[in-house]
Formats: C-alpha cells, structure tokens, sequence
C-alpha cells in the first residue's frame, strides 16, 4: 500500500493500492492511467500560505501533469468545499479539460481514502480520530465505508465544459 500524504506526489503502479489519510480539508486528485497505473496527489487548501484553493488545485494538477502525464480519468475525493475549485482547475488546464472525471468533493468529514488498483475500487470511511498514526504510515481499513464502488462506474463520459459528473 502506498500512502500519500500532504503535498505528496506519488506514482502508483497498476495492481496496487494507494491510501489518502486524514483529508480533513484537502483533496485527493488520483489520475487513472491508461495502463492500470495511477498518480496520486494530495492537495492543501493552502497556497503560498493562504487559503486558495483553486490555486492549490492548479499547482496539484500540475505536478501531477509533470510526474505521471496526461491520465485517461481523474477523481477528486474530499470535503464539498472543493468541489468548485478541484473542477475548476481541470476545465481552465488545457491537457485536461477534456479528460473524463468523477467529482466526489461531497464529504463533510475527515476521510482516510483507499483507491485499490488490483481489485478496481474506491473505498472511503471516516478518519479514526483517535487511532494513532505514524507519520507516513497507512490507517486502518475497516469496513465501515460512507463509500465504496467500482473505479469503472464512477467515471461519467462527458467532455467539454461540463466534464465534471458530481456522483
């Protein structure tokens, strides 16, 4: 399991899972390759240490583009507060705008988010507040899920300006 924490960009190959921990008010950007690989993203609120969002989802995006290349779909998993600015970010970005995308910027608790490339699933519960967690280490999976399906079925297949399906 790779764990992607704040600022992380890591690339994901096909058949693993990757685990966004304590997104309290962040977002996690997962772009789904062609190839069964994915490239995760782990966004702040904050931007050159302000609140702006869709700055920081523009830098996210960004870096991703750089690490892993154009993605064939992309999520974006946290509070509904992003919901706005994660979209945003992906229309006004030229490589992406017409890439497919499932908006899941819904939530209003802090998630640990299990995207699980091998079994094709997005799992996402509620952060254990009182777990203790090392730094860089993965939480607990339990099987209390306030979301779990298939990676295939949450993508959309619209383009263009209203490339963004909220599911």
């Amino acid at each position: 399991m790779i764990v992607c924490d704040e600022n992380e960009i890591p690339l994901v190959p096909a058949g693993q899972e990757i685990v966004f921990p304590n997104v309290d008010s962040c977002c996690a950007f997962i772009f789904l390759k062609a190839d069964g690989s994915a490239v995760g993203g782990h966004a702040t609120q904050f931007f050159n240490g302000d609140i702006r969002m869709r700055e920081s989802a523009d830098d996210m995006l960004a870096r991703m583009l750089t690490a892993g290349g154009v993605p064939s779909q992309i999520l974006y998993v946290g509070q509904i507060d992003w919901s706005g600015a994660a979209g945003q970010a992906q229309a006004a970005n030229a490589q992406l705008m017409n890439c497919q995308a499932a908006n899941l910027c819904r939530f209003n608790v802090t998630l640990d988010i299990f995207v699980d490339l091998g079994a094709g699933r997005l799992q996402v519960q509620e952060h254990d507040k009182t777990a203790k967690r090392d730094f860089g280490a993965a939480p607990l999976k339990r099987n209390d899920f306030l979301y779990d399906q298939p990676l295939p079925t949450l993508i959309k297949t619209v383009k263009g300006p209203m490339f963004c399906a909220i599911l």
